[in-house]
């Protein structure tokens, strides 16, 4: 008895210009806060709000740990979605509490409060920007594969990512501290908290165009799988082990150089900090042309040759 032949798949949806686009526009607005946070958020602690450097190195590691156990219980969370509304509901409904806790975050709090109680306050609003960046960037990441099965497209929202990633970090680099000054005539308390209002809405309005104007296609699979054995599954496949570790590097890298960038400038060179954003601007820079040469690189290389 012969069998059937196996259904063709339908040929994957289209994406056009403008979801792609706006799909880049959503990192754009996260490494914008990414950036904040890794090249200013120390410093406006120690320097602005005058926190002691091992107060300032306890609440950071803390914030961070958190996520640890965040991101993964939302891609599990995502996976248990119904297809169709695994991601996205979930990036509208955190947008608002994202935007709130970037202000709450660089509120300096009143020099009158015992140290500790300023700190206490300034660690949980920063733990809690962590948790909601984690959880809303995590649902935005996971949408490069919901949005189509068709790897041409995934490798253009792989690009238009890294380009928005890049202008971001460009735009936060080059701006901040000249905004700050303006905006507080010289206070630099009154100027964070006012520049931060400005870049919760611009974030606001960036992560609301993918929101907005992109759609999930694609449903994933493995959703039925129990941690453990998701665990046991990731821990077996040798590429992700490959490509997690050379994420691990690359973070711990650039944590390392653009997180002692400005003391480094400060206090080694004994320059102006404005001159820290010229070189992390520089620095975007660098990396968006990285960005531009590493898909012709690929293409006559393969990317284990470009990565090695």
């Amino acid at each position: 008895m012969m069998r059937p032949p196996a259904p063709v798949p339908p040929p994957p949806a289209r994406v056009g210009l403008k979801e792609i686009v706006a799909f880049g526009a959503g990192d754009a607005g996260f490494n914008i806060i990414w950036g904040l946070m890794l090249s200013y958020l120390a410093y406006f602690y120690t320097d602005i709000c005058f926190f002691p450097a091992r107060m300032v190195g306890f609440m950071l590691l803390a914030a961070r740990a958190a996520s640890l156990v965040t991101d993964p219980a939302v891609g599990l969370w995502i996976d248990r979605r119904p297809p169709g509304h695994q991601a996205l509901p979930l990036l509208r409904g955190g947008l608002v509490p994202f935007m709130v806790l970037v202000v709450l975050t660089f509120v300096p709090l009143p020099r009158g409060w015992p140290i500790v109680a300023r700190a206490l306050c300034a660690g949980v609003a920063y733990m809690a920007l962590c948790v909601s960046y984690g959880v809303v960037n995590t649902a935005y990441g996971v949408m490069t594969s919901l949005i189509s099965s068709d790897p041409a497209i995934r490798l253009r929202l792989a690009t238009s990512r890294m380009v928005g990633a890049t202008l971001g970090g460009l735009v936060v680099s080059m701006v901040t501290l000249p905004a700050v000054d303006f905006l507080g005539h010289g206070n630099r308390q009154a100027g964070f908290a006012l520049f931060m209002m400005v870049v919760a809405c611009v974030v606001g309005a960036l992560v609301w165009l993918p929101a907005r104007l992109c759609h999930e296609r694609v449903a994933t699979a493995g959703g039925d799988m129990a941690p453990r054995q998701l665990v046991v599954s990731l821990l077996a496949n040798r590429a992700w082990r490959r490509l997690t570790g050379a994420m691990l590097l690359t973070m711990l890298g650039s944590t390392f150089l653009f997180g002692a960038l400005v003391y480094d400038v400060r206090y080694v060179l004994h320059a102006g900090d404005h001159m820290a954003g010229w070189l992390l601007g520089m620095m975007s820079l660098m990396v968006l042309a990285g960005c531009g040469l590493s898909l012709p690189l690929c293409a006559w290389w393969g990317p284990g040759a470009v990565m090695r």
